[in-house]
């Protein structure tokens, strides 16, 4: 016998799921301890609650993430689902370390239980996130799930993964 059970909300989120983290599992893994980044979390207002992101920034480094959820209570409280998209941004090379960890998250997100895939995508983001030029923009789909490295002025570099938020 086969049993399904789901919510409406949910059923009408935009963007599929990334695998394995929630978006505020997802904050705590970023940032390391809670005052590390300052963040703030909202409902996409695009979305008729379905969908809910976080904006992280400290002085040199921003954090996104965007991701499907269920709404509880009349207070805009929300069950979390799954982290559908994700965005970190250094501005300084200093950070590069913490940079390279933050994109493990992203190949961890892509690659789910599969370590091939997952050590693929960190090989192709290791190799290539130093060497972009300003507004250049490199791109691999890993998994069904895209990765890219954008290059800015100086050091500044992003990494992205998943489906592009709605908003």
């Amino acid at each position: 016998m086969l049993f399904t059970s789901g919510s409406f909300a949910t059923a009408e989120a935009t963007e599929p799921g990334l695998e394995m983290f929630a978006p505020s599992q997802f904050i705590e893994m970023i940032s390391g301890k809670p005052d590390y980044f300052k963040c703030a979390s909202s409902w996409d207002p695009s979305s008729k609650k379905t969908e809910v992101f976080s904006r992280c920034t400290k002085a040199n480094a921003e954090a996104y993430v965007h991701g499907n959820a269920e709404p509880f209570g009349d207070d805009g409280g929300f069950w979390q689902g799954r982290v559908s998209y994700a965005s970190f941004t250094v501005k300084k090379s200093d950070l590069y370390p913490r940079f390279e960890m933050w994109s493990q998250l992203c190949e961890g997100m892509i690659g789910g239980v599969d370590m091939k895939i997952t050590l693929e995508a960190k090989d192709w983001f290791k190799k290539n996130y130093k060497k972009l030029a300003n507004k250049k923009k490199l791109t691999k789909v890993f998994n069904g799930h895209s990765m890219s490295i954008i290059g800015g002025v100086g050091p500044i570099r992003t990494v992205t993964c998943g489906a592009k938020p709605s908003k």
